[in-house]
């Protein structure tokens, strides 16, 4: 299975999910043609980055989400992880990404605290 990449807008966030097990240069350029209208949009929504349908972190996909988040930051838009697996969350903690990447168990979790 290869990865999937949907943006679900809610009330109040813009939902980035990754869904899939394989993700490669490709998937990273998919996922930046779908986030380029995010980018692009004045800054409104807080968005956050789903990884719960995520089977694997790799290099690939950790800079495609680095990248993503730091040029929607960048813009002044408030990003964060949400719902990640526990070894995805492993890579988080060991890369101490959750320092510049907030990570939160639920997108309620991270709307909370991005709205204090």
């Amino acid at each position: 299975m290869s990865c999937q990449i949907q943006v679900i807008s809610k009330p109040g966030v813009e939902i980035v999910q990754i869904i899939g097990d394989s993700f490669s240069i490709q998937t990273v350029q998919q996922m930046r043609l779908t986030l380029q209208p995010l980018v692009d949009a004045p800054p409104s929504h807080p968005i956050a980055i789903c990884t719960d349908g995520l089977s694997l972190l790799g290099s690939s996909c950790l800079s495609g989400i680095i990248e993503t988040a730091f040029q929607l930051r960048k813009r002044g838009v408030k990003v964060f992880v949400a719902e990640a697996r526990p070894d995805v969350l492993d890579v988080f903690e060991i890369a101490s990404l959750h320092a510049i990447l907030p990570v939160y168990d639920t997108v309620e979790d991270g709307l909370d605290a991005m709205n204090k």
